[in-house]
Parts: structure tokens; sequence; C-alpha cells
């Protein structure tokens, strides 16, 4: 019926938003994912963790880096500390934070599943894609 294909297509959006928000988070780290620490920003890409400690401290030394890794033009360095700047200011914590805000909805999509195996399975797939170390 509609209201179950409009609970899914939210289950799938939420589901691919923690994968996503778990990928940007492991780009703040030495990893065996495949990609190196600071990936995204030497792409010019400003991701969740980063974005939340910009706007949480306006800080105008890092806020000028973030500028400059939009426009592909940051040293090696400053994406080194625009990374670390990042950790310590809660960018990770709150990445978190939103990521399970975002599998906690799921799982309410799914609560009143009458299908234990379906339901549990597909909780052990949110939990796995909020948890992943790779």
């Amino acid at each position: 019926n509609d209201e179950l294909t409009d609970r899914m297509e939210r289950l799938g959006e939420l589901i691919g938003i923690c994968f996503q928000i778990r990928d940007d988070i492991f780009d703040y780290y030495d990893n065996n994912v495949g990609k190196p620490t600071g990936n995204d920003m030497i792409e010019g890409k400003l991701t969740l963790p980063a974005l939340y400690a910009l706007n949480s401290t306006q800080n105008t030394e890092m806020l000028a880096i973030a500028t400059k890794v939009k426009k592909g033009s940051a040293s090696a360095e400053e994406i080194s500390r625009l990374v670390e700047f990042t950790k310590q200011n809660k960018g990770i914590t709150y990445a978190q934070e939103c990521m399970q805000k975002y599998s906690d909805e799921a799982k309410t999509l799914i609560a009143d599943f009458k299908n234990l195996e379906v339901k549990q399975a597909l909780t052990k797939y949110i939990d796995f894609v909020s948890s992943r170390t790779n």
C-alpha cells in the first residue's frame, strides 16, 4: 500500500544518510577503508563534521582554510589543520549524534513489523551501517 511504500522509501533514505555520515567520519581517521585522511577535503568537499565545527565556532582562520578547500587550493598542511580543528571542536561527535538520530528514526519505521525475521534483519542492517568500520 502507499503508506508502507512511503515508509520504506523513507527507510532507504535514512539508511543512505547514515551510510554517508559514517563515510564522512572515516575521512577524519587513518583506517582501512581505502581513502586517506582528509580525502574529501582534498577533493574540495566539506562534509557534516567540518561544517558543524566551522559554523559553531566561526573561527576566521579555519573559515579561510575552508574557503581554500572549496576552491581546491588548500595545502596538505592546511587540510591537516582543518581535520584536527574539526575533531577538537566536536564535529565528529555532532556527526555521530546526527547519525544516531537518523538510525533511531529508521528503527521506528519498522517497529510495528509483524514478521520478526524481517524486523530483526532490518534492525541489524541499520546497526551495521551506523557502526561499520570499513
